[in-house]
């Protein structure tokens, strides 16, 4: 689930929960809580599922992922515990990219939480190495340009592995964080005048 700050969601969150890739039969549960970020929602069972109703007012004050719990307490005794995907809540007022905007320039098959942590991360990072931005100037094309390069290079950083190519010889692909490109992107050098 993905929403952005201070929105109030108007859907449930819908949890079906499972132990090794099968759906818990919830005839025997008394009753079920789905917490988010810590916070209890209304829950009721609904066929196989568990539906958690948001509270009034909005749940997300501020950008990051919201952890989901699921709590399930059995008829006559004993009580598990779930964790659902977390819920993202995106700043999109920030200027950086958000997760439709990077989708946008950059297909990819990543699903929206690890693809959330891959965007803030090269966020972080861009804006520890680059000029420094005033408290309400947003970012320049350039950073948000960079911010997607640095995104793809962690990316491809983590996909790396010494392997064995087909003639038994072996390679390493080296990817570089933050590589000569994006320093350029962030700090453009000057030319140098010669006089000859």
């Amino acid at each position: 689930m993905r929403y952005f700050v201070g929105d109030v969601p108007k859907q449930p969150i819908v949890i079906v929960p499972e132990r090794d890739g099968t759906p818990i039969d919830l005839s025997t549960v008394q009753f079920a809580i789905i917490y988010v970020d810590g916070i209890a929602l209304n829950s009721s069972i609904v066929g196989g599922a568990v539906q958690g109703a948001w509270l009034p007012g909005t749940p997300f004050a501020e950008e990051g992922l919201y952890p989901v719990k699921l709590t399930l307490q059995y008829t006559g005794g004993g009580f598990e515990t779930f964790e659902a995907e977390p819920v993202v809540a995106e700043d999109g007022s920030t200027g950086w990219h958000t997760i439709v905007t990077a989708r946008g320039s950059w297909s990819n098959q990543l699903e929206d939480v690890p693809f959330y942590e891959l965007l803030s991360i090269a966020r972080t990072q861009i804006e520890t190495y680059a000029p420094e931005l005033l408290d309400d100037e947003l970012p320049p094309l350039r950073y948000r340009q960079a911010q997607l390069m640095q995104a793809r290079n962690i990316l491809n950083s983590a996909k790396s592995d010494p392997s064995q190519s087909d003639d038994g010889s072996y390679f390493l692909l080296r990817p570089y964080p933050l590589d000569n490109v994006i320093k350029q992107l962030l700090r453009p050098k000057r030319g140098v005048p010669v006089v000859g």
